[in-house]
């Protein structure tokens, strides 16, 4: 990839200016997910097995582990977008009702029309992400008012009403897979392995699993092993084949291409790229 990289990680959770891939694979985060078209192209999401449109007035607004992927932009085309990870955390401290970190439904839609609230602080934190001289403090407050704009005026109805309990099942033997995965994050998830690890059949496993996160177990490892990725590249100097090593990747090029495909950033763009405020968690 080529183009323009800038992320900053804050008290939010994150914000990325990306050049979009030609294609994003299917995926999906625990965080609370938006975006916003800067420039270039359209370009068509599916989540959730739907296709929503990015274009300059709309967002696309996706739930914790909604699974989604950007569809192929036509050849030679381009499309620079910003895009937000809603932590739960920030939930926690910023919605005026606690909102637990499991919740699934943020959003009322997974696209709505760009509004200028919104539209006015994604400018700012735009134009503060490109200037090098910016106060970490100040960026981290624009952020946290964009992000703020977002959820007031695309959260669903009843954000505010307090923790609704997840309808989703829970089993103890999916939660014991899943502390498993979480200290074993990577790609070299064994699925014979985890599913031996909850006492149940492969096929059982996977129709369980899905059950009580709503996506694959490939998918959550995905998922899992992009965020070890991005906090080690936002926070070490470990060598990238170094990383790739210990995520699991027989060669670098593999972890490259993973990434990529996932973030629409290469690993190197990205930790160039990455700015972290000092009062984000794990700073």
């Amino acid at each position: 990839m080529t183009g323009e990289v800038r992320v900053f990680v804050g008290r939010f959770g994150r914000v990325a200016l990306l050049e979009r891939t030609p294609t994003i694979a299917e995926h999906a985060h625990a965080q609370a997910h938006a975006l916003i078209k800067v420039s270039g192209a359209d370009a068509i999401f599916r989540v959730e097995g739907r296709e929503q449109l990015l274009d300059a007035g709309s967002a696309v607004l996706i739930d914790p582990w909604a699974v989604h992927a950007g569809l192929p932009l036509a050849d030679g085309a381009t499309a620079q977008l910003l895009a937000l990870y809603i932590a739960p955390y920030w939930f926690e401290r910023s919605v005026q009702a606690a909102i637990a970190a499991g919740r699934r439904r943020v959003f009322s839609t997974p696209r709505a029309p760009l509004v200028p609230a919104v539209q006015a602080e994604a400018d700012r934190v735009l134009a503060l992400m490109r200037d090098d001289a910016v106060d970490d403090d100040a960026l981290d407050r624009a952020c946290d008012l964009l992000f703020r704009a977002v959820v007031t005026c695309y959260g669903a109805a009843d954000l505010g009403e307090g923790h609704r309990a997840d309808p989703r099942p829970s089993d103890y033997r999916i939660r014991r897979a899943i502390l498993h995965m979480r200290d074993n994050p990577g790609m070299a998830l064994d699925i014979d392995a985890g599913a031996a690890l909850a006492g149940l059949s492969r096929s059982r496993f996977f129709e369980l699993f899905r059950a009580c996160t709503g996506v694959s177990p490939r998918v959550y490892a995905n998922a899992l092993c992009i965020e070890a990725a991005i906090e080690m590249l936002g926070t070490s100097t470990m060598p990238i084949h170094a990383i790739a090593a210990r995520l699991g990747f027989s060669a670098p090029s593999h972890f490259t291409r993973f990434f990529l495909q996932h973030l629409g950033s290469t690993p190197r763009a990205f930790r160039n790229g990455v700015r972290r405020c000092a009062l984000a968690p794990g700073a």
